[in-house]
């Protein structure tokens, strides 16, 4: 069963880190029966309204860079023109998670959230993905919508907000696992509450795999 990551290098972002990252959440899903896919840009292209996607979720604010903030959005489209399927960031490995339990989990769902901050670690069929982007899509900026004094959104802060589909809470950052976790999210802030360089976040996810 495939699962998949989306990765496109922007400029500032320490790719090398980033390359490890992936090489580590690769073999921790391989190991735990997994067949990993990378996506990137060029999936965007089967989708049919890749262009006028991008253009309508580029006007939506953000106080991070906007070509990262872009690129969380569009890898739904590039799930969406694979057909559907389990898309996890590169920094989420798994601990202990099967094709076989996944399986049993997402029967009769279109969208199932596996983390409480919803884009970490989520299933959608054709459809969940579609409506995903429809949703990001047809977004209407809110007077809460704003982090840092400036107006901001992103994919996580909208499914926040919208909440669609199911949940099964199993994939939990790395400060807060517990006995329930399969997959542990190493995010930038759960690294550094736990004393380790988040800019080394690699070699912590290495430790918890190994």
């Amino acid at each position: 069963m495939n699962v998949y990551t989306y990765f496109e290098h922007i400029p500032n972002f320490d790719k090398v880190s980033q390359l490890q990252q992936i090489a580590v959440w690769k073999a921790s899903w391989e190991y735990r029966g997994w067949r990993p896919v990378i996506l990137n840009n060029n999936i965007l292209y089967r989708y049919a309204e890749h262009e006028k996607l991008r253009e309508l979720l580029s006007r939506l604010p953000t106080a991070n860079c906007q070509e990262y903030e872009l690129t969380c959005y569009l890898r739904w489209a590039a799930l969406s023109a694979m057909g559907g399927g389990l898309l996890t960031d590169y920094d989420c490995v798994n601990v202990g998670y099967t094709p076989q339990q996944h399986s049993d989990i997402i029967k009769g769902h279109d969208i199932v959230h596996f983390s409480s901050c919803y884009s970490p670690m989520t299933y959608a069929n054709k459809e969940g993905c579609d409506t995903i982007i429809k949703m990001f899509s047809d977004y209407r900026i809110q007077p809460n919508d704003a982090y840092g004094g400036k107006p901001h959104v992103s994919d996580m802060t909208i499914f926040t907000k919208k909440q669609p589909g199911h949940k099964h809470f199993l994939c939990q950052n790395a400060d807060e696992v517990n006995n329930e976790t399969k997959v542990v999210h190493c995010s930038y802030c759960s690294i550094k509450a736990l004393g380790f360089s988040p800019d080394l976040r690699w070699k912590s996810m290495k430790q918890m795999f190994d």
